[in-house]
């Protein structure tokens, strides 16, 4: 049922060798980890002694040629030690190499300085995104493990709560918090969902400095020129963990949740980010739009109470701001990612839904609905060239694991328009990452393409390349690569064809 409100209501191989050492005698056992967990496996790499051929079950078309990048925290145990979160975890890089139909794979940790110097000293030294290590003072890894995107010819390594790092993409060589040739403050996070305008040919993308100002940035990348243009600096009421942001034709829309991280732990090291991580109680969620062209405000909307890490996508329509996002209504997930693989994990968490908002710039009234049957989902991809326009397809990740909730086991193609859905379903020893859209080429028939997403046998102990036929929804190809290598939570495609 749709509702308008007008008020709110809450409705390399040495650097894995040390990492794995003393791993069967982990120190830190105030509430082990359960190692029984598919998730558990699935997102933690294993040591590359055994690696096999990589083999394809099906035909891998033609009109895939390129590489998939994919990044991940990759190590749930380091030098002994159980680590909490579930971003935690060193970066991780997987390079698919697709050509000719054939497949190579490339895969290692990233040796920022900070990770060598933890192998250097074979301690930790760094606090991961929900571990802290001990002491007063708990400087932070920042490790670059969320997202990765083509940048000038290499590849900016994403973290969301530092500046990104500069890989090459052939041989993984990283250079620690680019700064753009000095347009970036030092001190500043970078989103890890930058949006790249097809209309413009710039990147979209924002931060927020580590000051008690409280002061987002927002600023346009241009990877042709190497050009950063800050667009503008927005003062919010907390410090917020904002993870993605959308883009319509003329608008630039932003979605503050009420979720904070401690001020005083961003600038004095006091916790690890997870341990600082609270509700705003006093906050609701807002919609904020800024022009897309001059970055200048446009208007700020109290919003339905809900949370958010992922939206699909937002467009115009007359005076309207569309969009759809991935909700939970409460903050439980955020409690539930501090003990995801704990034997004394809560039974179930917030389920996430699929969400239609639309915001009446003029009227500032505020309508929503949720997809029918779509629960427990994540990780939303579209064909990227419809960014910002009125799409009809979306894709994600399901879990049907109440006990499991990140054990994400099925692809779901939703038809933004009836609401239905297509299923392509894993076996119940396998698991999922996200699904990125590859199209089959110039086509304008928006799912005329491929699914690619990373899976997890947990009979074979092996990852996999999952190549769906979008269209359809029906298996095309799977190549197994001959080893495990974590799933992560992004990455992306760069089309050679």
């Amino acid at each position: 049922m749709k509702t308008t409100r007008r008020q709110f209501i809450q409705v390399g191989a040495l650097s894995s060798l040390s990492l794995l050492s003393s791993q069967g005698q982990a120190r830190r056992r105030i509430d082990s980890s359960d190692y029984s967990l598919i998730s558990y496996k699935a997102h933690h790499f294993s040591e590359q002694k055994n690696i096999k051929p990589v083999q394809t079950e099906g035909v891998i078309p033609q009109e895939i040629k390129g590489e998939l990048f994919r990044i991940a925290p990759g190590n749930k145990l380091k030098f002994g030690e159980e680590l909490d979160h579930f971003f935690d975890g060193d970066a991780y890089l997987t390079k698919i190499k697709i050509a000719e139909s054939q497949v190579e794979i490339q895969s290692s940790f990233l040796e920022t300085e900070k990770f060598l110097r933890e192998q250097s000293s074979q301690k930790r030294i760094y606090s991961d995104f929900g571990t802290s290590v001990p002491g007063l003072y708990r400087p932070k890894k920042d490790a670059p493990s969320i997202n990765v995107i083509p940048y000038d010819n290499k590849l900016l390594a994403l973290s969301d709560t530092s500046l990104p790092s500069l890989i090459d993409p052939q041989t993984f060589e990283v250079e620690d918090l680019y700064d753009f040739s000095g347009a970036l403050p030092s001190d500043m996070t970078f989103s890890a969902h930058p949006k790249y305008d097809f209309a413009t040919k710039k990147y979209y993308a924002m931060g927020l400095k580590k000051s008690l100002a409280k002061t987002l940035v927002l600023f346009t990348l241009d990877d042709q020129n190497n050009d950063v243009q800050i667009l503008n600096e927005i003062s919010l009421d907390i410090f917020p963990l904002i993870h993605d942001f959308m883009l319509t034709k003329n608008y630039i829309v932003l979605i503050v949740p009420p979720i904070e991280f401690s001020i005083w732990n961003m600038v004095f090291n006091q916790k690890s980010y997870g341990d600082s991580i609270r509700e705003a109680t006093d906050f609701t969620t807002q919609m904020i739009v800024c022009d897309k062209q001059t970055g200048a405000f446009v208007s700020e909307f109290k919003m339905p109470h809900f949370f958010s890490f992922h939206h699909v996508n937002a467009y115009e329509e007359n005076s309207k701001i569309c969009f759809d996002s991935i909700v939970a209504e409460d903050s439980r997930i955020f409690d539930y990612l501090n003990v995801w693989n704990k034997k004394s994990r809560p039974k179930s968490t917030t389920q996430t839904m699929l969400r239609h908002f639309e915001v009446d710039l003029e009227s500032s009234e505020v309508e929503f609905d949720n997809y029918d049957g779509l629960t427990n989902i994540e990780f939303p991809s579209m064909k990227l060239d419809a960014i910002g326009t009125k799409m009809n397809y979306c894709y994600l990740i399901q879990s049907s694991r109440p006990d499991e909730p990140l054990a994400f086991n099925k692809l779901v193609k939703t038809d933004l328009r009836s609401s239905k859905s297509k299923l392509f379903e894993f076996e119940e020893h396998q698991v999922c990452g996200e699904a990125l859209f590859v199209p089959r080429g110039p086509s304008v028939i928006e799912d005329d393409g491929y699914l690619l997403s990373l899976g997890y046998d947990r009979h074979r102990d092996e990852s996999f390349l999952q190549i769906v036929e979008a269209q359809r929804m029906v298996h095309q190809a799977r190549v197994w690569l001959g080893r495990r290598v974590p799933l992560g939570f992004h990455g992306c495609f760069i089309n050679r064809n």
